[in-house]
């Protein structure tokens, strides 16, 4: 044989083989699909981290360029991953996954690599479309799941069931209904669905698809992990970090609908201090504009004629007022003339094109100019689904809308496109927390929105679930609605304590009130007392609504046992922000949660998978709302004189112990709590170290001596996160962390070393320590000889007690 030719076919069979079925990337493979009649041409499986894998299914041989508004964040270096092919399947692992493609049916599954199936697709179908003279495709992707695994997330929806098990969920952003494209399974994964267009999930017996109306490919995230808290860890790392908000934002807030003066709404701050009930924002809302002017981001000068001398005397009580804007602005006043000048409006001719960087630029100019100026300290951002809110407007003189009922079609039309009908929030909230950051201010960005989506996080923004009723329904249903939105990787989430409508609103149809009195109710009066016991162990604690006063005093003097019951909470609340704003560190620089579904820590229990009005507060507090009337009984209008408790349940796996008689149980165990008018049951995990300030006014106020309660029965430790409290010298580093542990058996509680520091930072502190139990170290007030105070100076210290 000739020489040359040997040489050749050795240099062949040297080379390693090419398959036929797939091609090869630095970050992953991308597949030629079996051809079947449902679309599919080509799939693409890229590695994130060992944790996370895109999955990309096109109906040709290309992928979208378009770039993910979601998936924002670059992954430093793409992890180690192995491919394998035989003849039935192509199989990618990494260090913790494997996920194989089945040749004959283009079907993936997703494992552990210790063969564990995590979850399996099914039917994929990409169908050619037209929607709104787009040339698009329909999308549908089927999935398998195990028997007895538990689904939560999508968002925020009033249905009043925690698992989205057997449900069908229309994803399309409404007041009162938010999306975001997020799935948590007890079975150790999760899913972001990355579309933007209006969307459904349907679940049926171990099964569940998702499906959307505008698309170019099929495009989702796998993301595993061994807990919850793995799982939104890897979410926030596709999608963003959670910024730290300034300490004033996890104080109390005051709103309603609205203050309709300079005057009036100064006069209500000052009220505050002189009863000693502790505030830290109040809220503008709508209509503070030009009459005549919807939406226009400026004052009224006969209702409020000197801003800055509004917000100086505000700030000047150590308050902080933020203010409604909203992306609507009617014809002809001056905000709506500028954007068209740049075309920056959508097809109604009212609403801001978020999609237009010009226009957001626009938009956070306006706002900069016209209200940043004067010193306002954040923005609440109403209305943000992006649709038509203005009823004096020709849209809704049209006999055929109701008001607030709109239904895709509407918002098509108006936003003049299919594709972004859901994410108007997200960009929304993108181009305020931008503009602010690139001012010369170092004031943190606070936004509260009533629309959010996936990604919504890393913009500074907090969701609230928009205009619900006055009624024990509708309070339970905020319950598991908070919990599902918080699972969904966006920390911050909040409610209008006792619902914003209380009066059947003709033609509002979601208006449920039924307490037609108002706060004379004494039905009214227990409803509110609950929901605002609720709203202090919540990631934010916020009063809004519609047709009376929502100060605290509205419902009563001091002294009544519904205002004491008031001050007592928020009082509660404010002694607890040492706690909750390390909690807040977590949530930037760990991708924590606040507000936890019994499954971020006990999945292992399978009784915690669908209780719908119970979560964790933090790593320690096990909350239990009340949410049924037990003073007053709406059918017979009779005061009870019997029980007033409520059935709960305690996790397994640790004791537990009353935050209000400081007795001790076991867990695994469902039991009556107390539940009279001034109580909501609160138990404190075993184990846990709990740092409680002194009673304030204010969260800037002062933040020593710090009462540190041990919760025995367990080893614990906690973390004790200190800055300046509303900058972004965090990010550079300025800030201190001091660590505590607890040895239960040896009695030993070790102080570490503080690290870090910042300007203004205490050099020392007093720690006034106790072990609670049935006698001491329980409730809200301060206990008076504690067993040890230290005085500590950020050196290492070992305490037995």
């Amino acid at each position: 044989m000739n020489r040359l030719f040997i040489c050749f076919l050795s240099l062949v069979f040297a080379l390693p083989l090419q398959s036929q079925y797939y091609q090869e990337q630095t970050d992953g493979i991308t597949i030629n699909a079996t051809e079947n009649n449902m679309g599919i041409k080509t799939i693409k499986l890229k590695v994130f981290t060992e944790n996370i894998i895109q999955v990309v299914i096109s109906p040709v041989e290309t992928f979208s360029k378009s770039e993910s508004l979601v998936v924002t964040e670059k992954m430093q270096v793409t992890p180690q991953w192995n491919i394998n092919e035989n003849e039935k399947t192509i199989t990618l692992s990494t260090q913790n996954i494997t996920v194989i493609y089945n040749k004959q049916t283009n079907n993936i599954r997703f494992l552990q690599n210790n063969g564990k199936l995590l979850l399996a697709d099914d039917l994929k179908e990409i169908i050619p479309a037209n929607v709104m003279g787009e040339k698009c495709f329909h999308i549908k992707q089927s999935f398998n799941y195990s028997h007895g695994e538990s689904l939560y997330g999508l968002g925020s929806y009033m249905d009043g069931e925690v698992r989205l098990n057997a449900k069908k969920v229309e994803m399309l952003q409404r007041n009162r209904e938010d999306v975001v494209p997020v799935i948590i399974s007890t079975n150790g994964y999760g899913l972001l669905w990355d579309n933007y267009s209006l969307s459904e999930f349907n679940d049926t017996k171990d099964a569940f698809y998702l499906w959307s109306e505008v698309a170019d490919e099929i495009n989702y995230y796998f993301i595993y992990g061994e807990n919850t808290d793995q799982i939104v860890n890897s979410y926030r790392l596709l999608t963003g970090k959670a910024p730290m908000y300034p300490k004033w934002v996890f104080g109390y807030m005051q709103s309603k609908q609205k203050y309709d003066t300079q005057e009036e709404i100064v006069s209500v701050v000052k009220k505050f201090r002189e009863l000693k009930f502790p505030l830290d924002l109040i809220i503008q809302d709508w209509q503070y504009w030009p009459q005549g002017q919807w939406g226009q981001k400026s004052f009224n000068r006969q209702n409020y004629p000197d801003p800055q001398r509004m917000t100086d005397d505000i700030h000047a009580m150590n308050a902080k007022i933020i203010i409604s804007i909203w992306p609507d602005m009617a014809t002809g006043c001056p905000n709506n003339f500028e954007m068209k000048k740049i075309n920056g409006l959508m097809k109604n001719d009212r609403h801001l094109n978020v999609m237009m960087p010009e226009a957001r630029k626009l938009y956070w100019k306006q706002t900069n100019d016209s209200l940043f100026h004067y010193g306002i300290d954040g923005w609440w951002a109403d209305c943000s689904e992006g649709y038509d809110s203005d009823w004096t407007s020709p849209f809704f003189k049209n006999p055929k809308v109701k008001l607030l009922t709109l239904n895709a079609d509407d918002l098509k039309k108006m936003y003049g496109q299919a594709k972004y009908i859901n994410s108007y929030a997200l960009m929304h909230t993108k181009g305020l927390y931008e503009g602010q950051r690139e001012t010369t201010s170092d004031k943190r960005v606070y936004i509260l929105t009533r629309s959010a989506f996936a990604g919504l996080q890393k913009y500074g923004a907090s969701y609230w679930t928009g205009d619900v009723s006055a009624n024990w329904e509708e309070f339970r249903e905020q319950i598991p609605a908070g919990i599902n939105f918080c699972m969904t990787g966006i920390p911050y989430w909040t409610t209008d304590i006792a619902g914003y409508f209380i009066k059947r609103e003709p033609g509002w149809w979601f208006s449920n009130g039924v307490f037609e009195s108002g706060q004379k109710d004494t039905g009214f009066l227990e409803l509110y007392t609950r929901w605002f016991q609720f709203a202090a162990f919540s990631p934010l604690f916020r009063a809004h609504g519609w047709h009376f006063p929502r100060e605290p005093w509205a419902f009563g003097d001091t002294g009544s046992q519904t205002y004491e019951t008031l001050l007592k909470f928020t009082n509660l609340r404010y002694r607890l922000l040492p706690y909750i704003y390390s909690q807040a560190w977590k949530v930037t620089n760990e991708n924590y949660t606040i507000m936890r579904g019994l499954t971020f820590d006990f999945m292992h229990d399978s009784a915690t998978h669908n209780i719908n009005d119970q979560y964790m507060f933090g790593p320690s507090f096990l909350v239990c709302p009340v949410t049924k009337p037990l003073y007053y009984l709406p059918d017979n209008h009779k005061m009870n004189t019997k029980e007033f408790t409520k059935s709960i349940y305690l996790p397994e796996g640790t004791k537990w112990i009353d935050f209000w008689t400081g007795k001790s149980y076991d867990g695994g165990r469902s039991m009556k709590a107390d539940a009279s008018f001034e109580t909501m049951p609160i138990f404190v995990k075993a184990g846990s170290i709990i740092p409680m300030g002194p009673f304030i006014q204010y969260s800037t106020e002062m933040t020593d001596p710090v009462e540190l309660r041990i919760y025995p029965g367990a080893d614990g430790k906690f973390t004790l996160y200190e800055d300046e409290n509303d900058n972004y010298n965090y990010e550079k580093g300025m800030y201190s962390i001091i660590s505590f542990e607890w040895k239960d058996a040896e009695k030993i509680l070790t102080i570490d070393d503080r690290k870090g520091e910042f300007p203004g930072m205490k050099a020392e502190r007093t720690f006034n320590i106790h072990i609670v139990n049935e006698t001491l170290g329980h409730g809200v007030d301060v206990i008076s000889g504690p067993q040890k105070t230290l005085k500590y100076s950020g050196k290492k210290v070992m305490v037995k007690l």
